[in-house]
């Protein structure tokens, strides 16, 4: 992909170019990146994060201060600092080139002390000390550049008029290129890039306003932590100190673990015990009756009359403990809701953990025997003998395959362990509940209590004098706050879901215009296919009527080239030397002809150097760009000037052999132009000729500037 000053950038590694920071303005930078790089500006400190390393913040004048702070060297793009690779996107620099054509330039170029970029903006971070005039060209080059447009735009008209005369003379008519024309829909993407446009800027309202929730959020948070502080230091300790949230996912997970367990065993046993009905003893298949007395010794088993796996009641447990982290605890500690006395409250915790616990300990009992049982099936899954068409071991072994997929991420466990941080965070829970709650309840009439009071961080609370006599008072104040930060937390998570979705759909599209510019560039390229066949055989129909005429009889270097075009002759091309004996070579003959649009961009750029060999205007129309793989190569910025040739291309072979050498060959590459003339022969390899040569045939008839 060519990058061009105009385009569009999906993704901050397209490319980066020169920020120079005066005031607010950005200078030297890609207008599409200008607000990537205030994005990422934090005004209230004045730092700005790296642009593929958000992570790092730098002061805002550190950008461009030749020093690399960022490993993307986002903060460096007007210098050299960063030294990145030249396959980079990020080694380019943007000329802004104001009252000319902006460009890119290779870093390489930047502070070398030779202004490349037209306005010398390439240099402006140069030390003063090195002289360098620093005075901007663009104007004298924009005006030499509608001089050039002008004269080719002028040339190509003139010989447009010699080939409609041509196809006068000879009685042909060009208007089948016309049809072919506007084939493709060029606006077939219109719909989808307002609609891209209006998704962007529905998600930048969006994260604006989750930005100014988020900040809302934080003060109201900021203001009722201190505010609680101050009128229930117990809460205050609670919703600091105990991580409410990570209890209830940890406890919900292992429950459920737990509970996937118990229905693996409860499964298996159905299965196997829906065999024993259903098989036919009377098959006597080995495998399956001997499988079958294993499962009736085990499940009589003293270890089988002790199981206890009931998901159900697993899962009454699990809803059961939720309450307790969403419901009963912050009653207990906010609303001073309390059921039974402190001591039972205290153990209420430490009971639920050792639950816990112990149900995740006891799934390695369940484990054993789900293995056991599951051999049993695996051996006649794998051995029974199908010739008994037995239906009761047939099902059987289909449920135990379905069995398989369904518990697959379970099967293979040795058992459920309790995770750390679960138990850390039951045992920071018993001990803030073992000092908060006889404060909190006044249980402090025992001397064990008193001992225990002197050690407790709470005590203080009932003698210190504070509102009803230590009593913790939740205002309405507190309750008003609580309710706005529940309030923006909803709001966010609403913003947060919808910021989500509109990225999914913005995503969704941007994959359906790739598709659909896919789809116009194949079609694009069939029309154009199409319009260079047409043209094609059009010529073909004009050199056929131009006949033997020689389109060029000139001489050349004292050599005289006399040339032929008609592809049904065939055309030749004879050599004479003007000296000595006036030898006659032949080289070659008409064997093919083509439009060949890569030669013809190379030989366009050849004519503007010959034509323009003094003036630095063709150097300042070199766009450096960095193609898919990363290599750099160079685009030109006169928009489709090089259309003005259709990239006719004759080749001939076949010619007199040279001598020690091959048979003469040569290319004749005929660029737009009034009359035909030859302009430059040379010899690309032993006996192969160049020939460069202008005539009307080589005008592209339905030529449109296009910038």
């Amino acid at each position: 992909m060519k990058l061009s000053p105009t385009s569009s950038f999906l993704t901050i590694s397209l490319i980066l170019s020169v920020v120079i920071v005066k005031g607010t303005k950005i200078l030297g930078i890609s207008p599409n990146l200008e607000k990537l790089y205030e994005n990422n500006r934090v005004i209230s400190t004045n730092k700005w994060k790296c642009l593929n390393n958000p992570e790092i913040e730098i002061n805002w004048d550190q950008i461009n201060d030749n020093i690399c702070d960022c490993p993307d060297g986002s903060d460096e793009p007007g210098t050299f600092a960063c030294n990145l690779e030249s396959s980079s996107s990020s080694s380019l620099f943007y000329c802004e080139n104001d009252g000319f054509i902006p460009r890119f330039i290779s870093k390489s170029k930047v502070m070398d002390g030779v202004c490349d970029c037209c306005d010398c903006s390439d240099e402006a971070l140069l030390p003063s000390s090195i002289p360098l005039s620093k005075t901007s060209i663009c104007p004298d080059l924009k005006d030499e550049f509608d001089k050039l447009l002008s004269i080719e735009l002028e040339n190509y008209s003139n010989s447009k008029d010699k080939l409609l005369k041509l196809f006068k003379k000879y009685d042909m008519d060009f208007t089948s290129l016309d049809q072919t024309k506007d084939m493709g829909n060029q606006n077939g993407n219109e719909n989808g890039l307002l609609e891209k446009e209006k998704l962007i800027a529905e998600l930048n309202k969006l994260e604006a306003d989750s930005i100014r929730h988020n900040n809302l959020l934080s003060q109201e948070k900021e203001n009722y932590l201190n505010k609680l502080q101050l009128n229930n230091p117990i809460l205050y300790d609670f919703e600091q100190k105990i991580n409410s949230k990570l209890l209830i996912e940890l406890t919900n997970s292992t429950m459920i673990q737990i509970i996937q367990v118990s229905s693996a065993f409860n499964d298996i046993m159905k299965i196997l015990d829906e065999l024993t009905l259903s098989y036919s003893n009377s098959m006597n298949d080995r495998v399956v009756n001997n499988n079958v007395d294993k499962y009736f010794d085990l499940s009589r088993s003293i270890q089988m009359n002790k199981i206890n796996a009931n998901p159900e009641s697993d899962e009454d447990l699990r809803v059961q403990f939720l309450k307790y982290f969403e419901d009963e605890l912050p009653n207990l500690i906010e609303f001073k809701k309390i059921e039974n006395d402190v001591k039972y409250n205290v153990n209420k915790a430490a009971f639920v953990k050792g639950l816990i616990r112990g149900k995740a300990e006891y799934t390695e009992t369940l484990f054993n025997l789900i293995n056991q049982f599951s051999e049993i099936m695996i051996d006649i899954t794998e051995n029974y003998n199908v010739n008994f068409q037995d239906q009761g071991v047939k099902i059987a072994v289909d449920s135990f395959k379905n069995y398989l997929t369904k518990y697959e991420s379970t099967l293979g466990l040795k058992r459920i362990e309790m995770p750390k941080n679960l138990e850390d965070e039951f045992d920071k829970l018993i001990n803030f509940l073992e000092k908060a709650l006889p404060v909190l309840f006044h249980s402090n009439n025992d001397d064990d209590d008193d001992k225990n009071n002197e050690a407790n961080e709470y005590s203080h609370l009932l003698n210190n004098g504070d509102a009803n006599n230590g009593q913790i008072v939740d205002t309405s104040d507190l309750l008003s706050l609580k309710k706005q930060i529940k309030s923006h937390e909803k709001k966010i998570m609403k913003l947060q879901a919808n910021t989500l979705k509109k990225k999914e759909l913005l995503a969704k599209l941007e994959q359906r215009l790739i598709r659909s510019t896919m789809h116009e560039e194949k079609e694009k390229e069939k029309e154009m296919n199409a319009m260079d066949q047409t043209l094609l055989d059009i010529l073909n129909d004009l050199m056929i009527k131009i006949g033997s005429d020689k389109i060029i009889d000139t001489v050349l270097d004292n050599y005289k080239y006399e040339v032929t075009i008609n592809p049904k002759l065939p055309g030749s091309i004879f050599q004479s030397e003007m000296k000595n004996d006036k030898n006659v070579v032949k080289i070659g003959e008409l064997q093919s002809v083509k439009l060949d649009k890569k030669l013809n961009l190379q030989k366009y750029i050849e004519h503007l150097k010959i034509v323009y060999p003094e003036s630095s205007l063709i150097s300042h129309l070199m766009n450096e760009t960095t193609t898919k793989k990363g290599d750099l190569e160079i685009d030109y910025l006169f928009g489709n000037l090089p259309d003005i040739n259709n990239g006719l291309v004759l080749e001939y072979g076949n010619g007199q052999q040279c001598w020690n050498g091959p048979k003469r060959s040569a290319s004749l590459f005929i660029k737009c132009g009034t009359e035909f003339e030859l302009h430059n022969v040379y010899e690309a390899t032993k006996c192969r000729y160049v020939f460069d040569a202008s005539g009307p045939i080589g005008c592209y008839p339905n030529f449109e500037y296009s910038p």
